[in-house]
């Protein structure tokens, strides 16, 4: 999966954690032009795989910024052990 390649949403931070009886997780935090921007983002991100066991934290909206109004953070949890659509042969929607 990607993100969108547009300037609608910008990625501040992506952090990598993987801790020794957890799942490795990934965390991105950014801003987005809209809430329906990070919502989408929310969405794309959950019908990814059953692997991205995804979990949207934040979303906040901004007064500082006149482009960029919604600040988001979406966490993700890698299970290893289940199998995505893509290796079972199915392909995403």
């Amino acid at each position: 999966g990607e993100l969108p390649g547009n300037d609608r949403l910008y990625l501040e931070q992506l952090r990598v954690e993987q801790g020794e009886s957890q799942l490795p997780e990934v965390q991105l935090r950014g801003v987005a032009r809209g809430i329906e921007d990070a919502l989408t983002l929310n969405g794309r991100l959950l019908r990814q795989s059953p692997r991205y066991l995804v979990r949207p934290d934040q979303i906040e909206q901004l007064n500082d910024d006149p482009h960029y109004q919604v600040r988001f953070v979406v966490s993700s949890a890698i299970n290893n052990s289940a199998t995505s659509l893509n290796e079972a042969g199915d392909s995403l929607p």
